[in-house]
């Protein structure tokens, strides 16, 4: 019974030293520094070593401020978070605001390339952790400062690594810094571990006042409501009812040019409420916003910079252009030729805040989103807390990628092509193609989605698959090289029924030119222009096409006098009751009119687009004198009657 008693007692002991090892282990810096305060306590050091402690200390400093102004001018990060999704024309506005070359702010909201709605809103306890790091990689400059000291017979020795603890408070950030010095100096010599700091900055209090910036966005979302004022107040093409008989075209490009332009000359004049700006704008509501807070001595700065990221789209659309088109009515009045316009805006673009007090500046991004007119979606002050349902695995699939390269029956392997995965609602990034056009990876599950390859000089190509473990283990595309032509359009006279020989445009006429790829009624591919007013060249691959043209006369022609009776009452199943009026239709005159065109599909083959240049044709009806003639030029149907084959484009 001894020997057992004696056994145990041994085994306990065991395991209480074991235990005491790894205390110590994971604590040691704890008890060290534990023990040292007790030591150390208020220790005063020998006035011939002071010289050492004073520039360690204001060393120290600067290393903290310096890291404030880094942690404020990024947005609350010393290093940024990680984007999954690599940086090109799919991901161009990523999860970092490169305001100029070399100096990124983090967006606190931004969407993925998936679409999903990310808050990146750092907490303190990340921004102390990173301040933290900063200034142990940083504390470096002060060792290396301090030969200053060394040429003058100090002898000072660093111990090696080094530990902060940072305290972010509203008015200033406390450092407490652990790193053993050791100083020896004409015979007399001491050594201290801890260093602290408490530097005044108002981080805290910058860094509280952007999320209520932020919050209040996710909530009301004040920014998105603002730059839908601009596209109605700017008079960009959006709802709108003209009387005209001509088509009017609009440039995606320049429209999205003038809105930067717009963003960039307001966006700057907005200001928060009660807090430190021109009382000018006080009465300008467009430009305040009211967060129901005081904020004295703190500034905010908006900003917006066309160089900048900037997304635009308008539905509906073909190509690069919008187009209203006039649409005529079954009697003469005013109202013959009404062109409506009803246009949706879909818009991204960045907004860099700025919170300023005492000289600190706090910045940090936002990304404006507006789909079909509306404002995204609103977020919770917390962080939105959801599986990813493009990183929720599945099923490995190879995906296969070539491409047409010379406009031959030759296909080759396409590297460096994206590949997505979209599932009802969620747009899903998988990756890029090696050299080889080869890409395995996992892919979420679902039922008919949709695989989607793209590369820049490629057409966009798509297919349905299922990800399910019935479903494909492999699916392969084949992507077409776009191939830019010049083009020129030429006019056949109609004479007696038949079509002269081609001729050039007149000075006052114009061809409104619509070429699009249809795929279940959806456009594709599409361009639109003004001929000979626009660009002449067009983008084509070997595919169908639906081709619209109208010739235009832009000199005012007028329409005669005409009579008309109609019924002085309301018709009854056809039959006017009460007897009939005549009205007389005083002369018009009209800005420009329809002189005909062409409407048609056409096919194209991959030899055709080794051609330089493509030349388009429009039949000419001839000016209209009558209302009637005017009703009949409309009708690109009628117009292409018996004319089918003269009007089909020729390469050259």
């Amino acid at each position: 019974m001894q020997k057992r008693g004696q056994v145990t007692l041994f085994v306990i002991v065991g395991i209480i030293v074991v235990l005491g090892i790894v205390l110590f282990t994971n604590f040691r810096y704890e008890i060290v520094d534990f023990f040292g305060d007790l030591t150390q306590g208020e220790t005063v050091i020998a006035e011939q070593l002071q010289p050492v402690q004073n520039h360690i200390q204001s060393c120290l400093e600067d290393v903290t401020l310096e890291g404030v102004d880094l942690l404020a001018s990024q947005g609350g990060y010393i290093n940024f978070p990680e984007d999954k999704y690599e940086n090109d024309r799919r991901n161009k506005f990523s999860n970092v605001l490169n305001v100029f070359p070399g100096v990124d702010v983090a967006y606190w909201f931004y969407e993925d390339v998936s679409g999903n709605q990310i808050s990146q809103i750092p907490t303190i306890q990340i921004m102390e952790e990173g301040l933290e790091e900063y200034i142990v990689e940083s504390f470096e400059k002060c060792v290396s400062t301090s030969d200053l000291y060394r040429s003058q017979g100090y002898d000072i020795e660093f111990s090696e690594g080094g530990r902060t603890n940072v305290d972010i408070g509203k008015e200033n950030v406390r450092v407490e810094f652990r790193r053993k010095v050791t100083v020896e100096y004409k015979g007399v010599g001491d050594s201290w571990s801890k260093h602290e700091v408490d530097v005044s900055v108002p981080l805290g209090y910058v860094y509280e006042s952007a999320i209520d910036v932020m919050n209040e966005q996710n909530k009301e979302l004040w920014l998105e409501n603002a730059t839908m004022n601009y596209v109605l107040l700017y008079g960009l093409p959006h709802s709108n009812v003209e009387f005209t008989c001509s088509p009017k075209i609009w440039n995606k490009k320049e429209i999205a040019s003038e809105l930067q332009k717009y963003l960039a000359v307001n966006i700057p004049f907005y200001k928060v409420k009660d807090s430190d700006y021109d009382s000018y704008y006080y009465e300008e509501p467009l430009f305040v916003w009211d967060l129901d807070k005081q904020y004295q001595n703190t500034k905010f700065i908006f900003e917006y910079n066309p160089e900048w990221p900037f997304e635009l789209d308008v539905d509906p659309s073909q190509g690069d252009s919008i187009i209203s088109r006039p649409l005529p009515g079954e009697i003469p009045f005013m109202e013959f030729c009404v062109n409506y316009e009803n246009f949706f805006y879909d818009i991204k673009y960045p907004v860099l805040i700025t919170v300023e007090k005492e000289d600190l500046e706090f910045n940090f991004a936002n990304l404006v989103v507006i789909r079909r007119d509306k404002p995204r979606r609103p977020m919770s002050e917390e962080k939105a807390n959801y599986v990813d349902y493009c990183e929720s695995g599945g099923r490995e699939i190879d995906v296969i990628v070539l491409a047409y390269e010379d406009n031959t029956g030759t296909a080759v392997s396409l590297g460096d092509a994206d590949v997505f995965f979209n599932c009802v609602k969620f747009n899903c990034y998988i990756g890029k193609t090696s050299s080889n056009g080869r890409l395995r990876e996992e892919f979420p599950v679902c039922g008919n989605g949709e695989i989607e390859i793209m590369k820049e000089g490629y057409s966009d190509k798509t297919a349905t698959l299922t990800t399910f473990n019935d479903g494909p283990s492999s699916v392969g595309l084949i992507l077409n090289k776009i191939n830019i032509l010049n083009y020129s359009v030429e006019v056949l006279d109609e004479v007696g029924g038949s079509l002269s020989a081609p001729r050039k445009l007149k000075s006052d006429e114009v061809v409104l030119l619509e070429v699009a790829r249809f795929n279940e009624d959806k456009v594709e591919q599409g361009f639109a222009g003004i001929y000979p007013d626009d660009e002449t060249q067009i983008e084509l691959i070997s595919d169908v096409y639906n081709v619209k043209a109208t010739l235009i006369k832009e000199t005012p022609i007028t329409m005669p006098e005409k009579k008309i009776e109609r019924c002085k009452c309301p018709e009854v199943l056809g039959l006017c009751l009460c007897g009939k009026e005549e009205i007389v239709i005083p002369a018009t005159k009209l800005d420009s009119a329809m002189l005909g065109g062409a409407q048609f599909t056409w096919t194209i083959n991959r030899v055709d687009l080794n051609s330089d240049e493509i030349v388009f044709y429009v039949i000419n009806k001839g000016v209209p004198n009558t209302y009637e003639k005017l009703s009949e030029n409309f009708d690109l149907g009628k117009v292409m009657i018996g004319h089918t084959s003269e009007v089909k484009p020729k390469f050259k």
